[in-house]
C-alpha cells in the first residue's frame, strides 16, 4: 500500500523536536506501539499492549485514602518488540523517565509532568504508578512506548530521527528519506493475530508513505490529488483548504 501526504516529517521520533507533528503520528502507527490505541470504527480508546485499559470498575484505578491515585497496567504476555524482546513494565518506566526529560512543549511529553507521578512499581508484565491526586490525565500517558534495552544510553532527541528503535507495531523501517518517502516492511515478530482467522498480522507485506508537497503548475492542484487520480497512490489525506473535484 502507498499512502501519500502533503506533509513530510523532519523526524520519526515522537519525543524529538518536531516529533509531535501530525505526520509523525500517522507514520508512527506503522511501527510504534503503546498502552492504548484508537478503534478505527468507534474512535474510542482500546488497549494495545495491555490486557485491558485500567478503570475504577476493573480495579486498575484506585483512589487511595490519602488522596493519591494508583493506576496499574497489565501487559499482554505475547507483546514483544521486533527484535524478540518482551515488552515489560521496565519499558513503561523508561518511557516515563525519557518523556520527563524531553522539552515540555512536546505534546507527547508534557502529560507526564502534568500527571504528577510520585511513585512507580515495575514488574515483568505490570507497571504501577501513583499520582499525587485523582485525575484523568493518566489516559493520555503511554500512547507510544520506548524500549529501554535499545534506547537507554543513547541520546533520545538526536539519535532516533532518521532510524527507529525496535518496532512494537506491524511493520519495521526499511528506508527513510524526509524529502521523499518512508518505507516499512512486515514485522515478522509482530505479536497480534486476526481474531477471526488466527493468522498473524499484518495483512500487508509493505507500506510506503510518500511525501508530495508541491502544487502541480499545470493543473493547479496538489500533486497529492493528482497522484490519487492517476492511481499512483492508494490513500491520501487532501489538505482541507484545497478546492478540487475528482471525477
Amino acid at each position: 500500500m502507498i499512502i501519500a501526504d502533503d506533509m513530510s516529517p523532519s523526524t520519526l521520533n515522537p519525543f524529538a523536536p518536531g516529533g509531535d507533528h501530525f505526520i509523525v503520528a500517522i507514520i508512527g502507527q506503522a511501527w510504534m506501539t503503546g498502552a492504548w490505541d484508537i478503534d478505527g470504527y468507534t474512535l474510542e480508546r482500546i488497549p494495545d499492549v495491555l490486557t485491558e485499559l485500567p478503570t475504577v470498575a476493573n480495579g486498575g484505578v484506585v483512589v487511595n485514602a490519602d488522596g493519591t491515585m494508583t493506576v496499574t497496567y497489565h501487559i499482554r504476555d505475547a507483546a514483544r518488540w521486533s527484535d524478540g524482546v518482551p515488552i515489560s513494565g521496565d519499558d513503561f518506566q523508561f518511557t516515563m523517565e525519557a518523556a520527563v526529560d524531553t522539552p515540555q512543549d512536546n505534546k507527547f511529553a508534557s502529560p507526564y509532568t502534568d500527571a504528577r507521578i510520585i511513585a512507580t512499581e515495575v514488574g515483568d508484565k505490570t507497571f504501577t504508578m501513583t499520582l499525587r491526586r485523582p485525575t484523568m490525565q493518566h489516559q493520555l500517558l503511554f500512547r507510544w512506548l520506548i524500549p529501554r534495552h535499545a534506547v537507554e544510553g543513547t541520546n533520545l532527541a538526536e539519535d532516533w530521527n532518521t532510524t527507529t528503535w525496535p518496532s512494537g507495531g506491524p511493520f519495521v523501517l526499511e528506508l527513510f528519506d524526509e524529502n521523499t518517502a518512508a518505507t516499512f516492511v512486515r514485522n515478522e515478530n509482530y505479536w497480534k493475530t486476526d481474531p477471526a482467522t488466527g493468522m498473524q498480522l499484518p495483512y500487508l507485506d509493505r507500506v510506503e508513505f510518500v511525501f508530495l508537497r508541491d502544487i502541480d503548475p499545470v493543473l493547479g492542484i496538489t500533486k497529492l490529488v493528482n497522484a490519487f487520480k492517476a492511481r499512483e497512490v492508494d490513500v491520501i489525506q487532501p489538505p482541507p483548504s484545497t478546492k478540487y473535484t475528482i471525477d
